[in-house]
């Protein structure tokens, strides 16, 4: 923050986090108090408030956006906290049960990456100045994770994939849902891509470099 100001940018913009919400009712208004329930929900509501202090501080403007469970093609499969659709992903095509942690009731407001992309330029080119506001980026639907995988397994050709039930992790919170009544009238946003297309796009790209027999992959398993 202190760089940018001193660089006389004009805005700054944060990937802020819907895990700030905890487990507040949904759908999640930014007028909410946060109640974050992991370390990484903290740091994200701590990132929220810099950006919050240096707009009212030194009129450098700024911009936390609270994304919602972005996915889409070339995400990270293979990190240990890999997002839940690229986990679904990777096992589904190496023939394994996807895993759930809980009940599997647990929802989800799934956003396509294109619509992350969207808001972020929005917010870069919004000419009133924003200070500080947090804003809600997703799609404001929910998704169940049973609901998510039975997709996939379907999309994937594989039904016979049925998920393994692990406990619930200890952090996770049970439902996201965007309300994104403010981020409409500050940016004039609205999803681009919703749920199922996205998805489509993304169980394509994995079947695509998610295989052995594909010469364009790294070491990491993903395409160069």
């Amino acid at each position: 923050m202190e760089a940018a100001r001193e660089a006389g940018a004009g805005r700054v913009g944060f990937a802020a986090s819907s895990s700030a919400y905890g487990d507040n009712p949904v759908p999640w208004i930014e007028t909410m108090p946060p109640m974050p329930k992991s370390p990484y929900a903290a740091t994200k509501l701590a990132g929220e408030g810099l950006l919050r202090a240096w707009a009212n501080s030194y009129g450098l403007d700024t911009a936390s956006l609270r994304y919602f469970n972005i996915f889409g093609p070339r995400q990270n499969a293979n990190s240990a906290y890999a997002a839940v659709i690229a986990a679904f992903a990777k096992a589904m095509i190496a023939g394994k049960r996807p895993v759930i942690y809980g009940d599997g009731e647990q929802s989800r407001d799934f956003t396509f990456v294109a619509n992350a992309v969207h808001a972020n330029l929005l917010a870069a080119r919004c000419e009133k100045p924003i200070r500080g506001e947090v804003l809600n980026v997703g799609c404001a639907g929910a998704v169940s994770v049973n609901q998510l995988a039975k997709s996939m397994a379907a999309a994937m050709g594989r039904p016979d994939l049925c998920p393994a039930h692990e406990p619930e992790r200890t952090g996770d919170i049970k439902h996201s849902f965007a309300d994104l009544k403010r981020t409409t009238q500050v940016l004039g946003y609205k999803p681009i891509v919703g749920f199922e297309p996205g998805l489509q796009q993304t169980i394509k790209w994995y079947q695509s470099v998610l295989s052995s027999a594909s010469p364009a992959l790294s070491p990491s398993g993903l395409r160069l």
